[in-house]
């Protein structure tokens, strides 16, 4: 009978827990909601991914100016995003839910610009004309034996 009550008891103690993980996050007055942290997150990701040392590779301008121009797009300043990045940081679940969806977002933007890249490629080199990819493929069989030019 007693090993049954632990067997409840411990069912009961699991609901109650699963029941507060799935509490809603209400962001304190004076914070960036999840959703605009997550936008700002993609958007220094792809700065600090992109940098070398004090400049962005293949730009002259300096880092600075692409952190200005994160702080405009956005609408903050550094100052709010480094509070924010440390209020965030002592709440790691919600945190971690965030950079779920950082992650999502910059893997669909890095394959839709392998996308548009190849099909820049495509558009810059276009595939030759039949006749002259028959004539490159024949030129390629002559002097092979048992092969007969036509």
């Amino acid at each position: 009978m007693i090993g049954n009550n632990r067997f409840w008891a411990g069912l009961v103690m699991l609901a109650l827990c699963c029941c507060s993980s799935n509490k809603e996050f209400e962001t304190p007055e004076g914070y960036l909601l999840p959703e605009k942290m997550r936008a700002i997150m993609v958007d220094l990701h792809m700065i600090e991914g992109a940098k070398a040392g004090i400049s962005v590779v293949g730009d002259s301008l300096p880092v600075a100016y692409y952190y200005e121009s994160l702080y405009q797009k956005h609408n903050i300043t550094a100052a709010q995003l480094d509070s924010n990045l440390q209020f965030y940081a002592s709440h790691q679940e919600v945190l971690d839910k965030i950079y779920e969806n950082v992650i999502n977002d910059l893997v669909q933007l890095e394959a839709q610009l392998e996308k548009d890249y190849a099909k820049k490629r495509k558009e810059e080199s276009p595939t030759p004309p039949d006749s002259v990819l028959k004539e490159s493929i024949d030129s390629l069989k002559i002097g092979l034996p048992g092969v007969k030019k036509r």
